[in-house]
């Protein structure tokens, strides 16, 4: 598995993943993405890797599209990392593999690392912990329970 910089031939990739109640059940609101969305989201990891250099990757398993990972600047010397795993693909390892390569990625740059997860999403939380992420803090958005782990570089 390996991660590539976001790119235009990437797009109908989240669409379709975006598009997955699967995928989304715990993202924002828990709804799948209108074409629209995912355009404008879209065309804001464009933004954010044209403006920081890094942002949202497509993992690929030899040459395949198998889901994406993103590493997003909030400008105050913390990086959120977060995956997506196309459903075809889960259970394979693929996120903890991105998850991996996102946070060495992110520790190389910045101090802390954050990721979060919807309450209920044990598969993420899991993740968190394989990497070494601890909790850090819970809030409500979206009416929903949030929960965030974090590491920081020694």
């Amino acid at each position: 598995m390996e991660l590539v910089p976001w790119g235009n031939e990437h797009f109908d990739d989240l669409v379709r993943l975006a598009s997955d109640p699967r995928v989304v059940e715990y993202v924002g609101d828990g709804k799948p993405w209108s074409p629209d969305h995912a355009a404008e989201r879209h065309q804001k990891a464009l933004a954010h890797w044209a403006e920081h250099g890094f942002g949202w990757c497509a993992a690929l398993e030899r040459g395949a599209f198998v889901g994406l990972g993103s590493m997003v600047d909030h400008g105050d010397g913390v990086i959120e990392i977060g995956w997506w795993v196309d459903p075809e693909h889960w259970g394979r390892g693929i996120a903890t593999a991105i998850a991996t390569e996102l946070r060495d990625a992110a520790l190389a740059r910045v101090r802390r690392v954050v990721a979060g997860y919807v309450d209920g999403n044990g598969a993420s939380e899991r993740v968190m912990v394989k990497i070494g992420l601890r909790y850090d803090r819970s809030f409500r958005a979206a009416g929903r329970l949030q929960h965030v782990y974090a590491l920081e570089r020694a």
